[in-house]
């Protein structure tokens, strides 16, 4: 009775979650695909969420976040082990390795990080 009346929703529930996955933690589409899958949530239905959800988010704009928030204001990078703590980071966050390292690459060549 409650699947037939919509109460148990699990494309809802997977794109609830996914929405403040991304708009109040701001984590990549990995991640929220994985913790979708450990509660439970078939893998058909959690591509359709996040596809719904980050289909029109632009990854590389999440990353250069994170990016601003971890660095809290500073404009480069010490050394190459504190690269590599920041790519490891962004990894557990969930964003894509070829994102990770664009804008890692982008940020030690010198070109800042936008600050809002």
């Amino acid at each position: 009775r409650l699947l037939e009346s919509g109460a148990l929703d699990d494309g809802r529930v997977a794109r609830a979650f996914a929405r403040t996955a991304v708009t109040v933690k701001h984590r990549g589409r990995l991640r929220v695909m994985r913790e979708l899958l450990q509660m439970g949530i078939r893998s058909d239905v959690a591509s359709e969420a996040l596809g719904e959800v980050y289909g029109e988010i632009d990854e590389q704009a999440l990353i250069e976040d994170a990016l601003r928030r971890k660095l809290r204001g500073r404009t480069r990078l010490d050394d190459q082990r504190e690269a590599a703590r920041l790519y490891q980071f962004l990894m557990r966050q969930g964003f894509s390795p070829a994102g990770v390292t664009a804008a890692l690459r982008r940020f030690r060549g010198g070109q800042p990080i936008d600050q809002d």
